[in-house]
């Protein structure tokens, strides 16, 4: 496909000049191997072209004559991925955009585990090195919606206060890449129960009391 650069080559309905090659606006990630590549339209183009690639260098066609913005790019594992598009005429299109999104999409997150306190809840993961984490909550299962009460997360661990105990809350979590915002699907789902202690005997003799907070059993003088 010969590269046009500005120049139409005066086609019957088509501008004889073509400023800029179309330019990628927007480029998001789903949480499904996904990415979402939008860019602003060249006025009289066919279609557009969209080339992904591992490398900025080695950029392969992936859709021809594509009607318009945006365009997802699917099936897709974890990155980095390189992305430009070029606006097409016939067998001729414009000089390609500029590499712009190097993307990392992270994996949803696994090995996530809830475990109950008085009034919170404590969760731990298995966190990779560059992602941030977020977690959601609700206090039915499938129903933690897509406003995280936590975010910005570095680590595999954080606790949730201020929690109501005798309420079953439950907890997905979702990892983001620190370059660009890609975002992994969420996590398996977990849940928890605050509970405050209860105190279940007391010896007299010794002043020693017997406490079950959270399914343990401790001594307390």
């Amino acid at each position: 496909m010969a590269a046009l650069g500005s120049a139409w080559g005066g086609q019957a309905g088509f501008v004889e000049q073509v400023s800029t090659p179309p330019l990628i606006a927007l480029c998001l990630a789903g949480g499904q191997g996904s990415i979402t590549v939008s860019w602003s339209p060249v006025a009289g183009n066919l279609g557009y072209s969209v080339y992904c690639g591992v490398s900025g260098e080695d950029m392969l066609p992936i859709a021809e004559q594509v009607p318009g913005s945006p365009y997802v790019i699917g099936s897709l594992g974890a990155g980095p991925y390189f992305i430009q598009v070029t606006a097409d005429l016939g067998d001729r299109s414009s000089e390609a955009s500029a590499v712009v999104c190097s993307a990392f999409i992270p994996a949803a997150p696994n090995g996530l585990a809830a475990t109950a306190m008085d009034g919170a809840v404590s969760l731990s993961w298995n966190a990779l090195p560059g992602l941030s984490y977020s977690v959601y909550q609700g206090t039915a299962s499938g129903e933690e919606g897509s406003t995280p009460v936590q975010s910005g997360i570095e680590g595999g661990s954080t606790t949730l206060g201020g929690l109501d105990n005798g309420t079953a809350y439950y907890f997905t979590i979702g990892a983001s890449a620190s370059v660009g915002c890609f975002s992994s699907g969420p996590s398996s789902e977990v849940s928890a129960t605050p509970a405050a202690p209860v105190l279940i005997t007391w010896d007299p003799l010794t002043d020693q009391h017997w406490i079950l907070s959270n399914g343990n059993l401790t001594a307390s003088s």
